[in-house]
């Protein structure tokens, strides 16, 4: 089980951070779209004057944008960044501390039955099926207990786990 929480925690972050990563630009000037990084490669394409694309990668002059389902590549001087919270909106992108809130949310989630989630709230019972301790003494239970805890009926009393 708790693999399984690692691995949703793990391809949730990677979904997010990828979404965040575009950036978008828009065309300064009608804009050939290659296969790649280069004036040698093959035109594939155009983007047209005032287009906006986004940019997943720049590697070094060109950027690496999605084409009809592939990889194509733009020279960066034919384009400007451009930011406008109605287009970012409507393509996708995230705010990278959206994506780091959304991340430490999921985290937290995930770690509330921990001894670091207790940590921090020490009133959370968490389930009353998971962490149940009883006295061996005199039969007091208790949802949680740490190894040192002692008792409240006696210093000798000592917890085990039902």
């Amino acid at each position: 089980m708790h693999f399984f929480k690692l691995l949703l925690i793990t391809i949730l972050s990677i979904v997010s951070l990828s979404v965040c990563r575009a950036e978008l630009y828009r065309a300064n000037l009608d804009a050939n779209i290659r296969n790649g990084a280069g004036k040698r490669y093959d035109k594939i394409g155009t983007l047209k004057s005032g287009e906006t694309v986004d940019i997943n990668s720049i590697h070094g002059k060109w950027g690496e944008i999605k084409y009809n389902g592939s990889v194509g590549f733009i020279s960066m001087s034919t384009l400007s960044s451009y930011t406008s919270s109605v287009k970012s909106s409507k393509t996708g992108t995230t705010s990278p501390w959206l994506t780091v809130l959304i991340i430490l949310v999921i985290i937290i989630i995930f770690m509330k039955n921990s001894s670091f989630w207790r940590s921090i709230f020490p009133s959370y019972l968490g389930s009353a099926n998971d962490y149940k301790y009883k006295c061996k003494s005199c039969g007091e239970k208790f949802y949680y207990a740490h190894k040192s805890a002692k008792c409240i009926n006696g210093p000798t009393h000592k917890y085990y786990k039902i």
